[in-house]
């Protein structure tokens, strides 16, 4: 091939990388997208919820077995 033939096939796939490199490079710099939305947020304020409830009742039943008050139906080891 010659060299005149050659120029303008190397600008074009030029021309092609810069439109690919800009693409890859605006989707990383793109803003981050809004917060969640109101579904997730109600959601996630339930599940907070749950928790909190789950560690009360931890505490609680911690509370009770260090103070030896929890009496729970002892299995007799020699019963089948």
């Amino acid at each position: 091939m010659e060299a005149w033939t050659i120029i303008p096939l190397v600008g074009i796939l030029m021309w092609g990388a810069q439109g690919i490199a800009r693409a890859i490079f605006a989707h990383r710099a793109a803003p981050p997208a809004a917060g969640p939305d109101e579904g997730v947020r109600t959601e996630l304020d339930a599940l907070r919820q749950r928790v909190a409830e789950i560690e009360e009742r931890q505490d609680f039943t911690e509370r009770m077995l260090a103070r030896g008050s929890y009496d729970a139906p002892r299995r007799d080891p020699d019963a089948s």
